[in-house]
């Protein structure tokens, strides 16, 4: 597991060329999608830039509209076609901006000015991302000290809970014994 976020330097210049100010924000994982989510833009006197960055699933993105307009420019990214990004300026005037895709995404709006700047997470999920793992319907990091099952037990089940695509699981008990499935 890693973290990335997203840093932009700061420029402290007197050129009305060099833009920007310290901002840091977290990318969030492909799979923490949403599928709908209106934001604004942070008001600040000298930013005059404004983007957004979207994030979606490759065969998804001919739904992705932006303030009610399909994204056209939306490309796939070149290490990994299954997912696909757009970088778009959008209007620092606006009370707020909509971005809709069916198929989920995640996004990040910023903002850049000379001496100021902003980002921040606008799109995303926290769906719990771990493997749980359960024996007899007990959640197996809250088992109690000392739990044990017996070995003439019939009843003992294993269910493992994965929130992500998976294609099988396979279990294998240290004992020479194995299965396969969800449970």
């Amino acid at each position: 597991p890693i973290a990335v976020y997203l840093y932009n330097h700061s420029h402290r210049s007197s050129r009305a060329d060099e833009y920007g100010d310290p901002s840091m924000v977290w990318i969030s994982p492909v799979e923490q999608t949403i599928d709908e989510i209106t934001f604004s833009t942070f008001p600040a006197a000298n930013v005059r830039k404004h983007y957004v960055n979207i994030v979606c699933y490759t065969e998804h993105a001919a739904e992705l509209m932006l303030d009610g307009n399909h994204v056209a420019e939306i490309r796939p990214v070149q290490s990994n076609p299954d997912f696909s990004y757009v970088r778009k300026e959008v209007f620092g005037d606006r009370t707020a901006h909509n971005i809709h895709c069916p198929g989920g995404f995640v996004a990040y709006v910023y903002g850049f000015g000379l001496n100021e700047g902003y980002a921040y997470t606008v799109g995303s999920s926290a769906k719990i991302l771990t493997n749980q793992l359960y024996v007899n319907d007990i959640l197996s990091t809250e088992l109690p000290a000392g739990y044990a099952v017996c070995e003439n037990d019939a009843n003992i089940q294993f269910r493992a809970e994965v929130n992500y695509e998976f294609h099988h699981i396979s279990w294998d008990f240290g004992d020479g014994t194995t299965a396969e499935g969800v449970s």
